[in-house]
């Protein structure tokens, strides 16, 4: 028999009334239900061009800028992102969601920074943030500088980086920016300026970073000024040394110069010490050893030992000398030739502490064998010296 409702002249208003209210609540739970999506578009509004906000704290901004972003058409770049984010979460997905909103960021950076500020996980989205400005700083940083200059304190150092790493691309400009953010903001300019000098060499514009560096007042920031002329010497030691000996003032020369030589050193300790031996004998060689040589005996002690014993002319192998003779494995295995290349070193109180270390390590290990050194010894002041560290080191007269 039919429904008496689908027949109008036999349904009361009431059961009307009831099946049209049914309906709607049943199509309600359905929507209620169904899966929602944030749909991806590019917004109209090009980087160079975005109101940037002035938010108390980060999650301020981010809702703001979620709230401005309409939403447009699905595009080539959202059907990339929906299928990135459907994937489980890896290292490898984190990196492709990140260079998905930098590439988003360089025209849309509203739309990059609410998609990053939606990740559930704390880190991500801090991740996903820097990468959108980092795409941002690329097309228009100076926007992004003053977004940045808006950020909690607490996220600010590394949003300031980002915009660095993205400014890049144009060294000089980004050196102008580093300036102009330091003088807006003081307290933080110390790790402002290392976070500019970071991003400018790691793209080569060495020459930028010790310009800045110098700019920011070697007194005040000595620390990004030797930053500057280490990083330098670590990739080409020539270049900055040349540019450290251009430096007008004596004292600011000299500071640039050791930076150098300390940077070519832990880069290429042998590279360092064969370019001493080019030098004439002065301060110059005698720093560029006493860098070199402990750092290559540290990590290839065979073939430093090697190039001191064919080498030593003097003074300036004092410092390789002493690092030779405390090398562990060569004082372990060799006491006695430890003992004897302390012996030679030229600066005597050097040789003092040199000779006491290697003994004191010796004696602890085998007095024995260490009593039998001091009796040998031809030297009266050496065997009057040794014999007063065995003394303190067995006091008990065990010996």
């Amino acid at each position: 028999m039919p429904s008496p409702c689908l027949e109008p002249h036999r349904c009361s208003s009431s059961t009307v009334t009831a099946l049209c209210l049914g309906t709607a609540l049943i199509g309600a739970a359905l929507g209620w239900l169904s899966p929602r999506s944030w749909p991806l578009s590019r917004s109209t509004v090009s980087s160079s061009s975005v109101a940037v906000a002035s938010p108390r704290s980060l999650s301020d901004d981010f809702a703001s800028i979620s709230n401005k972003t309409p939403a447009a058409p699905a595009s080539p770049w959202a059907d990339r992102w929906q299928e990135t984010t459907a994937y489980a979460s890896t290292p490898a997905r984190t990196r492709a969601l990140a260079s998905l909103l930098e590439e988003l960021a360089r025209t849309d950076p509203q739309r990059a920074l609410a998609l990053a500020q939606n990740q559930p996980d704390w880190r991500l989205r801090d991740l996903l943030r820097d990468a959108s400005v980092r795409g941002w700083a690329s097309t228009a940083p100076a926007a992004a500088a003053d977004w940045a200059l808006n950020v909690r304190i607490e996220d600010r150092r590394a949003v300031v980086g980002a915009v660095f790493q993205g400014a890049v691309t144009d060294p000089d400009a980004t050196v102008h920016l580093a300036l102009r953010l330091c003088s807006a903001d003081p307290e933080p300019a110390g790790d402002y300026g290392h976070a500019a000098i970071a991003a400018l060499v790691n793209v080569g514009a060495f020459a930028q970073a010790a310009d800045f560096s110098s700019a920011m007042g070697s007194e005040k920031y000595a620390f990004l000024f030797k930053s500057a002329y280490f990083e330098w010497a670590r990739q080409r030691p020539a270049e900055a040394i040349a540019a450290a000996g251009k430096i007008a003032d004596p004292q600011l020369s000299a500071q640039a110069r050791a930076q150098a030589i300390t940077g070519w050193s832990w880069a290429d300790a042998s590279g360092l010490a064969n370019h001493a031996l080019t030098l004439p004998p002065g301060p110059e060689r005698t720093q560029a050893l006493a860098e070199s040589l402990p750092l290559w005996l540290e990590r290839y002690p065979e073939e430093a030992a090697a190039w001191i014993q064919k080498n030593d002319t003097g003074p300036e192998f004092d410092a390789g000398l002493a690092a030779l003779a405390n090398q562990q494995s060569f004082l372990k295995s060799s006491p006695a030739s430890a003992l004897a290349l302390a012996a030679d070193i030229s600066d005597p109180t050097r040789r003092t502490e040199t000779m006491r270390s290697v003994f004191q390590q010796w004696a602890a290990r085998d007095p024995l064998a260490a009593r039998a050194y001091i009796d040998r010894s031809a030297n009266t002041a050496d065997r009057v010296t040794l014999s007063a560290i065995l003394a303190d080191t067995y006091p008990d007269g065990a010996l």
